[in-house]
Parts: structure tokens; sequence; C-alpha cells
């Protein structure tokens, strides 16, 4: 009895750990992307100014 209490613990617990691990990733990507438009607006400025 144990055992499919914990499967099916497992399968409510599936969606939304997925929809979680999706949530933070998309998170890095967005923070990744800001930080390298931020780089190239940095070295574009230096070159503008050189």
């Amino acid at each position: 009895m144990r055992a499919l209490e914990s499967v099916e613990g497992m399968d409510k617990l599936g969606p939304a750990y997925l929809m979680a691990t999706e949530r933070t990733a998309e998170r890095v990507n967005t923070l990744t992307i800001g930080l390298m438009l931020v780089f190239m607006e940095v070295v574009v400025g230096c070159i503008i100014r050189h």
C-alpha cells in the first residue's frame, strides 16, 4: 500500500515540479539575456568613446 501511495504522490508532484523547473530555467534565461545586453552596451559604449 505504501508503494502505491508514494507513486500517487509522485504523479501529483510531477507536473508541478516540471512547471517549477521550467519557470526557474526561464528566469535564468532572461537574466542571462539581460546580462548579455548590458555587456554589449558597455562594449559598444567603450568602442564609441574610443
